[in-house]
């Protein structure tokens, strides 16, 4: 099978959301992160009890061929394509695989947070979509991600390490304070986590994909921070060549 495949990666994104929500969050994630996107698809939860299954059935049927990936977000949950165009970068879009923020518990690969994004290849959504309906995947839980991340181990559908060459987050589930000052009394689902969580600046990798639980003024400000914010003099750090060799060798070991 022959997917849409360009010189630079095409990237489809669908936000779920609510009606109740059209106005009071989506005009405010269209005029921040999702006017960066190739595609942007809003879709409601109205008319489903398991929206996620309605919606990647839309997109296999009347997208697959017009994107290279396929990520599926929240209508609180912040994203920065262009760092996940070059975490993608290194891996092939004919493979079956998800990237995301791995939960461990009940999948034995684990499954991805819903709220802080997941990104699929062609080959990961056709399978995913395939598990459906032939019977193979079921609603065996209410939680979602869960139900999702069971189906795609059953399909063959890799779960992706999405973290940097220094085994810090790209994707994350929670607003960045809470990564950057973590609770007092610890009480959040850190323990969930795949791989063992940092806390405080080194907690998120410099080229973070997604924060969750983002309110519309956050989403301002985290487009400020990212798009526009710059510091006189500053000498970045980062080398591509060096980078992307570290990657290469990370997900290769």
């Amino acid at each position: 099978m022959h997917y849409f495949t360009g010189a630079v990666p095409v990237f489809l994104c669908w936000i779920m959301t609510r009606p109740e929500n059209l106005l009071k969050k989506l005009q405010h994630v269209g005029a921040t992160w999702a006017k960066h996107w190739n595609q942007a698809l809003y879709m409601s939860s109205q008319s489903s009890d398991f929206p996620t299954v309605g919606a990647f059935q839309y997109i296999h049927a009347y997208h697959l061929q017009h994107a290279d990936w396929f990520l599926k977000a929240d209508d609180d949950t912040f994203v920065v394509v262009e760092n996940l165009r070059y975490l993608l970068s290194q891996h092939d879009t004919e493979k079956p695989v998800y990237f995301g923020h791995r939960f461990r518990p009940f999948v034995r690969q684990g499954n991805m947070s819903g709220g802080a994004g997941y990104v699929l290849s062609p080959e990961g959504l056709r399978r995913f979509v395939q598990g459906f309906s032939t019977g193979r995947c079921e609603h065996f839980s209410s939680v979602k991600d869960m139900a999702l991340g069971r189906c795609m181990e059953t399909m063959g559908v890799k779960a992706g390490d999405s973290r940097d060459s220094n085994h810090q987050e790209t994707f994350n589930p929670f607003r960045p304070e809470n990564h950057l000052i973590p609770a007092e009394n610890g009480k959040q689902v850190w323990g969930y986590s795949f791989y063992k969580p940092r806390r405080g600046p080194d907690c998120c990798a410099d080229f973070v994909i997604s924060f969750h639980y983002m309110r519309p003024a956050d989403m301002y400000m985290l487009e400020y921070f990212t798009y526009h914010l710059r510091t006189f003099g500053y000498k970045y750090r980062f080398n591509a060549n060096h980078e992307q060799n570290s990657t290469s060798e990370l997900k290769h070991s």
